[in-house]
């Protein structure tokens, strides 16, 4: 498999296209309406073209994978875990960014609806598996474990301008 370096409607009929859940604004540099106009041109897709989330994809072993896009036979089970949060900061900056860009999770919902799922289930429960992480106590120890790191580096700068002084 290599990535094509063309425009997605040049893409060879049989090609694969993959996506990323929302929480990708969070580690990639990616802007949301850039994501979002990617989900929709991904929607718009001419036929011939399959369609799979990341996640899925690294779910399957690359035998599967070529042996499916050589069409041998369909696509097998993913052997891996719906997206979820790295930590309920995480959780609650997305909870954000899709209450303020809702057609963000909408696009998404239509992707899974429309891409191979590997056996797996739809990711119709995406948002609420991420607000679900949304709970006080740990959302509160995460941000004093941040303020307790920062503080610890403020110190460190410190201590290193002290003694170049």
């Amino acid at each position: 498999m290599q990535r094509f370096p063309g425009p997605q409607h040049e893409l060879p009929q049989g090609g694969l296209l993959i996506y990323v859940a929302p929480q990708a604004l969070l580690s990639e540099h990616l802007d949301g309406p850039a994501l979002l106009a990617g989900f929709r041109a991904l929607l718009e897709r001419g036929p011939g073209r399959r369609l799979i989330a990341d996640w899925r994809l690294l779910g399957l072993e690359p035998e599967e994978i070529a042996g499916w896009l050589k069409d041998d036979h369909p696509c097998p089970p993913a052997h891996c875990p719906a997206p979820t949060p790295a930590d309920p900061l995480q959780a609650l900056l997305l909870s954000a960014v899709l209450d303020s860009a809702p057609e963000l999770l909408d696009s998404y919902l239509d992707l899974e609806l429309q891409a191979e799922l590997a056996q797996t289930a739809a990711d119709s429960t995406y948002d609420q598996r991420w607000r679900a992480s949304l709970q006080l106590d740990p959302l509160l120890d995460a941000w004093r474990a941040q303020q307790h790191q920062l503080s610890e580096r403020e110190q460190q700068v410190e201590a290193q301008q002290a003694r170049m002084a």
